[in-house]
């Protein structure tokens, strides 16, 4: 048995600390996808931070049931859980109606944190400003279409393969290669207006 299958039979056993070791290295790359996932009305009526906590939770809740052999097929139920709980979220405060007054436009993570976190999304030289760069990211990313937020964010956010997003998304492999290539160039587009 590896020390990963080891640390995820500890974690299902209810060891705290073994599930803290599974989390702690998804928590800049969960808290990147958290905010891309979320831009439009989630993102404005709860703060990333909080967002991530909640999956965060919800993981710990449900690390009982974890069926991991490896680190890509944690890292594949995490970001299950994550999309899963944006989703019952985004649905709560539909049906809600919350007053926007509430609504909350900033997180706590920092903006050299989450330029990291996008940086396969951009190039090494764009790194110089990091706050006005992640607003021009996001901001841009806001402005894709679904397909090209969901393909961007599972590839190089989650870290999912091609055949793994391809599953996802109900596509082919060759498909969903041909939606990343424009959902980069129209990013970049976006991203230098």
């Amino acid at each position: 048995m590896s020390s990963f299958e080891e640390t995820v039979k500890q974690a299902r056993e209810g060891d705290a600390e073994a599930a803290g070791r599974l989390l702690e290295p998804h928590l800049g790359r969960l808290a990147a996808f958290v905010r891309l996932q979320s831009g439009g009305s989630l993102g404005k009526r709860e703060s990333c931070a909080d967002l991530v906590q909640s999956i965060c939770r919800l993981a710990l809740e449900g690390m009982g049931a974890v069926e991991a052999p490896d680190e890509p097929a944690f890292r594949r139920w995490l970001y299950a859980v994550a999309l899963n709980a944006l989703v019952s979220k985004a649905t709560f405060h539909q049906r809600a109606r919350r007053d926007v007054r509430r609504e909350l436009v900033e997180s706590s993570l920092g903006a050299e944190a989450l330029l990291r976190s996008y940086a396969d999304l951009c190039t090494p030289s764009r790194k110089a400003m990091a706050r006005e760069e992640v607003e021009r990211i996001e901001e841009a990313f806001d402005q894709l279409t679904p397909d090209y937020r969901d393909v961007l964010s599972l590839r190089f956010v989650a870290g999912l393969s091609h055949a793994e997003i391809a599953e996802r998304l109900g596509r082919s492999e060759e498909a969903t290669r041909k939606l990343l290539h424009r959902a980069r160039a129209r990013l970049a587009m976006l991203a230098l207006d």
